[in-house]
């Protein structure tokens, strides 16, 4: 029996292919196009339920991530974090407090300038006090101390930690692959953030039509290590086209409200008053 030549097995290869093309696509080769579709809409659809714009969605996305790598950071490392907003810039980073710091997050300033001093001279006179109370302290031998039990006043004296507690803390702004510097995209800005340790609105329209340009404007949520933070309301909006110092009404408007026992994110649509008051039992 003759066999076929290499020629002929390989012409009747080329043809069964292109009839295959001419049938259509096979199932295997449908299901691999499916799937490159389903992960090209993956990435480039904003993974939020609501619509909402590419600029809004990405600095959603970008600020409540922000909001829990500090929370979760704060209980990892130990150490008090804080997030600070420029209301005017639409930037937002996050410090870090020094190991070892003992004392609460600083209650914000109040709206008086005058109150604000006050309450800073009287910060100063008790870090003076705790300081003269800290040197008589230290290494003093307790009146219950005997020759065979000798005791001292501790470092963890309560003048101590009082004066730790009033002491400025030199903040360190983390920099890093998971938290860094952002801002907030294209027209979106802080149209305003609401904090439970301060009755002050940081509100967007009045902070920017402030004759003072040179005027810092800062809001602040801080994150404790013991899983903790400050309950916090932020609205975003987009800036208004004719008038860039006021908010556009008809564009898209979010409300954030952070769960001060959880850290967890809650993104309403719309601007919605948040309720600090605890519940009554």
């Amino acid at each position: 029996m003759k066999l076929p030549s290499l020629n002929f097995i390989c012409l009747r290869l080329i043809q069964n292919k292109k009839n295959r093309r001419q049938d259509g696509f096979t199932l295997i080769e449908i299901i691999i196009v499916l799937g490159i579709i389903g992960a090209i809409a993956g990435v480039v659809i904003p993974n939020l339920t609501l619509s909402v714009d590419s600029q809004m969605s990405s600095s959603l996305r970008s600020l409540t991530g922000q909001i829990r790598a500090a929370y979760d950071d704060a209980i990892f490392s130990g150490r008090l974090h804080r997030m600070i907003f420029d209301i005017k810039t639409g930037e937002y980073w996050v410090e870090q407090a020094p190991l070892g710091f003992e004392g609460r997050p600083p209650l914000m300033d109040s709206d008086s300038e005058s109150e604000s001093l006050l309450k800073k001279d009287k910060r100063n006179d008790l870090i003076k006090l705790f300081d003269e109370q800290y040197k008589n302290n230290f290494d003093r031998q307790m009146p219950t101390s005997t020759a065979s039990n000798m005791k001292y006043y501790s470092i963890r004296s309560i003048p101590v930690v009082q004066r730790k507690i009033l002491k400025p803390i030199e903040w360190r702004e983390i920099n890093d692959a998971v938290t860094y510097r952002q801002k907030l995209q294209g027209n979106v800005v802080f149209a305003q953030i609401l904090s439970a340790v301060s009755s002050k609105k940081f509100d967007f329209v009045a902070i920017t039509n402030n004759n003072d340009k040179s005027k810092k404007e800062y809001a602040y949520i801080y994150f404790l290590p013991n899983g903790t933070a400050t309950a916090t309301s932020i609205k975003l909006a987009t800036r208004s086209k004719n008038i860039e110092t006021s908010i556009n009404e008809e564009g898209p408007k979010f409300t954030i409200n952070l769960n001060s026992l959880t850290g967890e994110s809650n993104l309403l649509e719309g601007f919605q008053d948040a309720n600090f008051t605890l519940p009554r039992k």
